[in-house]
């Protein structure tokens, strides 16, 4: 839903004869808006119409109580697309971020405004986010481990720190009755299994189980664990837990990295794609290749697989999955202040096995140089979604997150 507020010059007396065609085109292609008839900095997402040229000093008077971005949706008529050149110029001069979208007859200007509507969307959702720590960051995330501060500023959600012994607590008191029925299906589900036994299952079960009433006693919208501190104090792993979390739409990422789940978090209110969180392995830059792997994936993401132990430790509960062959977009927010990001396109192009790797594989054809992983990467976790969606996660960037510049 976009809150618009239309704009026009102090003398113009036709109001409704420039609105009526516009509100008739929001509707053929079913854009949902809501036309104020008063000011109200409170509705979000939030953009000016700009009915008619004279219209300058009333939308930069109001510019003052929204926050930015601000978007200026202009017609091809009555000097309104003049009159959207003239604010964002100012807008620009004085170190506020803003667009127009001009709606003329060509329909990828209303692709853009839908494109726009989601950005602003999503930017709202992460605004109202949780994101839970639960322990701290891993010790070797050396580059992806911000003061938290920095995550709300920068994007919007909210920390939450929860000690790991909360959750070693809640997964102690779960019963193995209790876990029992998600082991069952996850058991048969599998098309084989290799290390664990059913035992191993249920114990990998009871993490998830804890983690789910701690999502629920803080309203997280999503998490990450610092799960190397399961291994040593629970003798298992959370990649069941981080797989089946995702799967439900609970956004999980590993290692306690906080910069890698907000990027996941962040493709996903986009895109609505659920991401996987991986460690690049390899790379073929005269072809443009890289290998990634993980032990844990949404079991959504995958046409099957089966049940292992941890690549690392040889214990506990992972998953080798394999998926379908197609587009996917790798991207990853990172930098000392959070505001920079890598985004590519690419496909998959081979799931493979390699028994020195973590246990989901994939080689990945990206569009952008690999040669980035070598020369300036963010990090080392990157986040892969489904579908080639690296032009709207950049227009995102560019419009709510890169900094202005004079």
């Amino acid at each position: 839903m976009l809150y618009i507020y239309p704009v026009s010059s102090p003398v113009c007396k036709n109001n409704n004869k420039i609105i009526e065609p516009l509100v008739e085109k929001f509707k053929s292609r079913s854009i949902e808006f809501n036309l104020l008839h008063k000011f109200n900095n409170r509705s979000h997402p939030f953009a000016f119409l700009i009915l008619t040229g004279g219209s300058e000093h009333e939308v930069m008077s109001l510019v003052k109580k929204i926050e930015d971005p601000v978007l200026l949706i202009a017609h091809s008529e009555e000097n309104s697309f003049p009159a959207s050149l003239e604010i964002l110029a100012k807008l620009s001069q004085i170190n506020r971020k803003g667009k127009i979208i001009l709606l003329n007859e060509k329909e990828g200007s209303f692709e853009e405004l839908k494109n726009t509507i989601k950005i602003m969307e999503t930017r709202e959702k992460l605004k109202e986010s949780k994101i839970g720590l639960i322990g701290n960051p891993s010790g070797w995330l050396v580059a992806s481990s911000p003061d938290v501060d920095i995550i709300t500023g920068s994007w919007g959600p909210e920390i939450i720190k929860i000690p790991v012994e909360e959750l070693l607590e809640e997964t102690e008191h779960v019963s193995s009755e209790e876990a029992g029925i998600y082991s069952e299906e996850f058991f048969s589900k599998g098309e084989k299994t290799i290390e664990p036994g059913l035992q191993e299952i249920v114990k990998a079960v009871k993490v998830y189980i804890g983690t789910k009433k701690i999502v629920e006693r803080y309203n997280l919208q999503s998490l990450t664990i610092e799960c190397f501190k399961l291994l040593k104090d629970l003798n298992t792993t959370g990649c069941y837990a981080m797989s089946k979390l995702n799967d439900e739409g609970i956004i999980a990422g590993c290692e306690g990295d906080l910069p890698g789940t907000l990027t996941m978090l962040w493709s996903y209110y986009l895109t609505g794609e659920i991401p996987f969180m991986a460690n690049p392995q390899d790379i073929d830059i005269d072809n443009n290749i890289l290998w990634i792997a993980h032990c844990t994936i949404a079991r959504k993401l995958l046409k099957s697989y089966i049940i292992r132990s941890h690549f690392e430790s040889s214990i506990g509960v992972a998953l080798q999955g394999k998926m379908k062959k197609g587009p996917v977009t790798i991207s990853r927010i990172g930098g000392e202040d959070l505001k920079k990001v890598s985004i590519t396109d690419g496909k998959i192009i081979e799931c493979e096995l390699n028994e020195k790797r973590c246990r989901t594989q994939l080689k990945l054809k990206l569009e952008d140089s690999v040669k980035y992983f070598l020369k300036n990467p963010l990090a080392n976790h990157h986040i892969m979604i489904r579908g080639h969606h690296a032009s709207l996660l950049a227009e995102y960037y560019n419009f709510i997150v890169q900094k202005q510049e004079k």
